[in-house]
């Protein structure tokens, strides 16, 4: 018996032996799998990192799109106000026969820099609307921080007007960027950016006997002393219909600022960032090379396009045409009505710079100009201003 059990046990232990020995795995197989497996993987991963960057290159995209969609209708819902729009000429000065030559009112709002210098800016749209003071908007105003536009006016019973107010404001779009070396240090990317500087009127405080308002400012000429129950913004003058000038452009021309106060430029907003910052070869908007992208479309003969880039100071050669106008101003027909009331504004943005280096934002290419949406809008302004000969 002991016998047979020893045999049974014996023949049972080799079978095991057997077993291990013919269904293992070898070092080299081991290896192999181990190198497929690293491969698939590996595969698996790139796919998985592609199609995580291609989602977010698309949501750049998507984003930048509806930012440059909403920046165009804000800026045509403010231009649509307009009852002037200042064209190449009205800015930068200059004109030709029969037009006559203008000034241009650049010298008079905020120039090319900021007073740091970190900061170069181009104005792009420059007009006169009428801004709409509703009577419950609060409006803060020396000793009375929560006062609203409703109570600003006192008749001689010293009761509220409880009315709302129609001023006039100088509204000025800026195509902005940081000086090279200082966009890293900044709030805003390294590409460029829309700013909106507003110069609102104000409401004049009318005379009561024995009342004497704590606002007062000096205009015109001669000097006047004006008393105001909601001052104007620091360096606004409201323009002179009267001026004179055989058009309204020629009268508009006549504008300057307030002659001692210094305008705010702290009041000049971001509206949109991300927009393209790649320059273009001038000489495309001088018909000396092929129109390519991304130089601005040239305007038609009866439009100024806006900003002149011949214009601008040397060291802005690399400017971006990123963000332009075509005003309506027809120079054979310079009394028509339509003249700067029409406006057609251009506007790119660049979604890879949401994604991408601040520092070294990518430039616009054929080959991935999906990525730098382009829209455009003409708008035509529903204010109107008559003429005071």
């Amino acid at each position: 018996m002991k016998r047979f059990l020893k045999a049974l046990l014996r023949r049972q232990v080799e079978q095991i032996k057997q077993f291990h020995k013919t269904n293992g795995f070898t070092m080299i197989e081991l290896l192999v799998a181990l190198v497929i497996a690293t491969i698939m993987v590996s595969a698996l991963l790139g796919f998985v990192v592609d199609i995580l960057n291609s989602d977010r290159r698309e949501q750049a995209k998507a984003i930048s799109e509806q930012e440059i969609q909403a920046a165009l209708d804000y800026i045509a819902r403010d231009l649509e106000q307009a009852i002037f729009i200042y064209d190449a000429d009205g800015i930068y000065g200059g004109g030709t026969s029969p037009s006559p030559t203008l000034t241009g009112i650049l010298s008079q709002i905020p120039g090319f820099t900021n007073t740091a210098n970190t900061q170069q800016r181009v104005p792009v749209l420059v007009f006169w609307k009428r801004t709409f003071l509703a009577r419950d908007q609060s409006f803060p105003i020396p000793n009375a921080p929560n006062r609203r536009i409703g109570q600003l006016a006192l008749f001689p019973n010293l009761q509220f007007t409880e009315q709302d107010y129609q001023v006039y404001s100088l509204v000025v779009y800026y195509q902005m960027r940081d000086n090279p070396g200082t966009c890293t240090n900044s709030t805003w990317s390294c590409t460029s950016r829309i700013g909106r500087l507003e110069l609102r009127g104000g409401v004049p405080q009318p005379f009561i006997p024995g009342y004497t308002s704590p606002i007062r400012r000096v205009e015109g000429t001669p000097p006047v002393d004006i008393e105001y129950a909601l001052p104007p913004s620091p360096g606004f003058m409201p323009f002179n219909p009267s001026a004179d000038g055989r058009t309204l452009r020629e009268k508009m021309d006549k504008w300057r600022k307030h002659p001692t106060e210094v305008i705010n430029e702290s009041q000049l907003l971001t509206l949109v960032d991300y927009i393209d910052q790649t320059p273009f070869d001038r000489s495309v908007l001088a018909g000396t090379a092929p129109t390519v992208a991304p130089a601005p479309q040239r305007c038609s003969d009866q439009e100024q396009m806006v900003p002149r880039y011949s214009s601008l100071p040397p060291n802005f050669n690399d400017f971006p045409g990123s963000f332009y106008a075509c005003i309506r101003y027809d120079p054979s027909n310079p009394g028509a009505e339509a003249n700067n009331r029409v406006a057609t504004v251009f506007l790119r943005g660049n979604a890879l710079a949401r994604i991408s280096s601040k520092t070294s934002p990518p430039e616009y290419s054929e080959r991935q100009s999906a990525f730098f949406p382009t829209n455009s809008m003409r708008i035509e302004t529903r204010g109107n201003l008559t003429l005071v000969e």
